[in-house]
């Protein structure tokens, strides 16, 4: 027995002492410019840049779908883009951030649909697997099980991956898109595929799950402690495909009923961030420039609204 429990904990120590070589190797090197290493310098722009400030929260509908330039000079005030990856799931998009947001703040929340359905909200393990690397150790206080479960896969297996990835080599041709952190302005807008060739990819529209009830009561609390806080907040729809919103429309006329029963209403109707397919730059969440320019006009015109 005691040589079983004894090579259990070398085995323990070996897989500890692999894991970690390999996660020095890709932060300090493969993940140099991977895409999700945006996220620590997003949150550097939250804490720097002076309030009152706009920005922007949400996943890579944000990131893709936002000229933050036109918006700051239109509203006169500076603008942080902090949207990067819907896989990274609202609840740790929020609260990373949560402590961040200041007084006379305008939040606006863009989030993708699929947050508030099923367990969209708690992330994905190829995306929120990358927190060790991009988060801070205080970001793991917050996490509940279904998201330490998430994390703790995910991790493992974007560590792995990456390394492989690595030793098969990848070319790739001039003007296909490749996802990098080297891709976002200073603004924290995502411009490289503003200047790349469109690259629709096959149909991925698919009807919603279930609502996700106790993460719609989570969200909603946070709002009214922001609220109290002195930030202002607005809601509106995710920049997508109409395709998209068409697909769920009965499922997005329920959670526009939830959020107003919860008194945190979508400031503008869904169809009117649901774009026609000519607006697409490669998915359903992400847009072209030409679609970047509509959508940014549609923000401005909706925070002007309000004001």
């Amino acid at each position: 027995m005691k040589k079983f429990v004894k090579h259990i904990a070398v085995i323990i120590v070996l897989v500890t002492a692999v894991l970690s070589i390999l996660f020095v190797i890709n932060k300090y090197w493969l993940l140099a410019d991977n895409y999700l290493m945006e996220f620590p310098v997003k949150r550097k722009m939250l804490e720097q840049k002076e309030s009152p400030r706009i920005i922007f929260q949400g996943g890579s509908n944000v990131a893709f779908g936002i000229d933050s330039k036109t918006i700051s000079d239109s509203l006169h005030l500076p603008v942080v883009n902090s949207g990067l990856h819907a896989g990274l799931g609202l609840k740790y998009i929020m609260d990373s951030s949560f402590s961040l947001y200041r007084k006379d703040d305008v939040l606006v929340i863009m989030p993708e649909y699929e947050h508030f359905f099923g367990k969209g909200a708690y992330g994905e393990e190829i995306t929120l697997g990358y927190l060790p690397y991009i988060g801070t150790l205080s970001d793991f206080r917050n996490l509940n099980y279904c998201q330490f479960a998430v994390v703790s896969k995910g991790f493992v297996q974007m560590t792995l991956r990456n390394i492989l990835d690595a030793c098969k080599g990848k070319s790739v041709t001039e003007d296909k898109f490749v996802y990098s952190k080297s891709g976002f302005n200073e603004w924290g807008d995502e411009i490289s595929h503003w200047y790349k060739k469109r690259d629709i990819e096959p149909a991925v529209e698919s009807p919603l799950p279930e609502l996700n009830t106790a993460y719609i009561d989570y969200f909603a609390t946070q709002i009214a402690e922001l609220r109290k806080r002195g930030v202002n907040i607005v809601l509106l729809p995710p920049a997508t495909s109409a395709a998209n919103v068409k697909m769920n429309q009965n499922k997005l006329e329920e959670l526009t009923a939830m959020f107003s029963l919860k008194n945190i209403p979508f400031s503008a109707p869904c169809n009117l961030f649901g774009y026609d397919s000519t607006y697409i730059y490669n998915t359903l969440y992400h847009l072209n420039k030409s679609g970047v320019s509509v959508n940014t006009d549609h923000v401005i015109s909706a925070l002007k609204k309000l004001n």
